[in-house]
């Protein structure tokens, strides 16, 4: 079985997928960014989402025949990863 990456909860993939499973992908939810310092350039912030999946195809394996999930893609796991870079401040 093929393991197939996408963005969190099919963002920006076929509407198909998202409407078999009832999600509702948005831009401000489900993708990846990052915030830049406007004069130094140092990441401030930056999030990462992705979503792991597994390619059901046809199989000769009995005992998946009979079950209706052939050609479907199946998400398994969900990713975020969030680093927010806080500076230290010194107090006078």
């Amino acid at each position: 079985m093929p393991i197939v990456m996408s963005l969190s909860n099919f963002l920006h993939a076929n509407e198909s997928l998202a409407n078999y499973y009832d999600l509702k992908p948005t831009t401000s939810n489900d993708s990846n960014y990052i915030d830049v310092h406007a004069k130094t350039g140092v990441v401030l912030r930056y999030v990462n989402r992705f979503q792991v999946n597994i390619l059901f195809e046809e199989t000769p394996m009995p005992v998946l025949k009979d079950i209706k999930i052939n050609n479907r893609i199946l998400p398994v796991l969900y990713f975020e990863h969030v680093r927010i870079i806080v500076a230290n401040k010194s107090h006078n």
